[in-house]
C-alpha cells in the first residue's frame, strides 16, 4: 500500500494519472446462483461492474489473463481457482473471484488545472465494486430462495 500511495502521489505531482485493478473475493455463496442461459452469474456481475465509471474489463478466477489463456485445457481445469467460483453460469460454492480493471482518469495536465484532478480512482473504487457485487448477489439470493415456485 505504501508503494501504491507513492506512485499515486507521483502521478498527481506530475499531473498524470494511473489505472489499476480491484480484486474481489466472495465466500459462502450457495451452489446454483444465476441461470445457465439468460441471467448468468458472470454476465450479471460483469454488467454491474461495467456500469461503474472507468471500468475497462473483468477477469475471473485465474486473474492473470495472459497466463490463463496460455494454459492447455487439460491443465486449466486442474486448478480450483480456474473458474472463479462460477461454471456454466451458476455459482459452484467455491469462492467467487474476480479482478476488475480500471483505466487511468482522463483528468490530467491542463484539464486538471481547470477542475478537480483525480490521479487514480482505484482506492475509492474498492467499496463501489464491493457494493455492486453485494447488490447483484443479494438479488440473486432472493431469486434463489424463491425457487422452486409454489
Amino acid at each position: 500500500s505504501a508503494l501504491m500511495a507513492s506512485l499515486i502521489a507521483q502521478a498527481r505531482d506530475s499531473h498524470d494519472s494511473l489505472g489499476g485493478a480491484v480484486d474481489l473475493r466472495v465466500t459462502g455463496l450457495p451452489v446454483g446462483l444465476g441461470e445457465p442461459v439468460f441471467g448468468k452469474l458472470k454476465a450479471l456481475l460483469a454488467a454491474a461492474f461495467a456500469s461503474v465509471g472507468a471500468v475497462t474489463g473483468v477477469s475471473w478466477g485465474l486473474a492473470d489473463v495472459a497466463r490463463a489463456v496460455a494454459v492447455p485445457g487439460s491443465r486449466f481445469h486442474e486448478s480450483p481457482r480456474a473458474y472463479g467460483g462460477i461454471q456454466g453460469g451458476l455459482s459452484t460454492g467455491a469462492p467467487l473471484e474476480a479482478r476488475v480493471y480500471f483505466k487511468p482518469p482522463a483528468s490530467i495536465g491542463e484539464h486538471a488545472e481547470r477542475g478537480r484532478h483525480d490521479p487514480c480512482i482505484v482506492p475509492r473504487a474498492v467499496s463501489v465494486i464491493e457494493a455492486m457485487a453485494a447488490l447483484t448477489l443479494a438479488d440473486l439470493l432472493l431469486q434463489h430462495r424463491a425457487w422452486p415456485p409454489p
